[in-house]
């Protein structure tokens, strides 16, 4: 019978879940106090919050056809690192700090409604941050119509130029 604090956990576990853009699933042994308080500290400045959880109530706060899709990841420690908003910078923190440590790793994770699997985690990693893509998206909308602005004011400058080359031809004709 589940106790009331693993109830709790449970409906936890799901709100964050629920609230987050994406989620990792990772593996981690050998991990000093020391070194999780280390990433704990990098994961939160990241947007994120890790979080270690008994994968049978992990299991049950993600719910029945999520928690299948994730089922082979779901054995062993596992830590979850929620990710609020951008699931980039948070990988690209995990994904460094397993590159220094060799007692963590990506399981797999669900990001933008889909699993994904470890492989592609560490893809999401080599990324760049949400900011530089949005710039580079609105620099690629901007780039176009600075040109025609440009295109426009040439055409304008230059009609006025031809209605004052008549002007002044009209004033030494009278």
């Amino acid at each position: 019978m589940p106790t009331p604090q693993k109830e709790q956990t449970v409906a936890v576990a799901a709100q964050k879940v629920a609230d987050s853009a994406a989620f990792y699933l990772l593996s981690f042994s050998e991990l000093s106090v020391s070194d999780m308080d280390g990433l704990r500290g990098e994961v939160l400045k990241s947007g994120a919050h890790l979080e270690v959880i008994k994968n049978r109530l992990l299991k049950l706060a993600l719910g029945e056809e999520l928690s299948g899709q994730l089922a082979d990841s779901l054995t062993g420690p596992t830590m979850v690192a929620y990710c609020a908003e951008d699931p980039v910078s948070p990988a690209q923190v995990l994904s460094k700090f397993a590159s220094d440590h060799s007692g963590l790793a990506f399981k797999a994770g669900f990001v933008e409604g889909r699993v994904v699997t470890a492989a592609e985690a560490l893809k999401i990693a080599t990324l760049p941050p949400r900011q530089f893509i949005l710039a580079d998206a609105l620099g690629a909308v901007q780039s176009p119509l600075s040109g025609l602005v440009g295109v426009l004011n040439a055409a304008i400058g230059e009609l006025v130029y031809v209605i004052e080359a008549q002007l002044d031809k009209q004033e030494a004709a009278a």
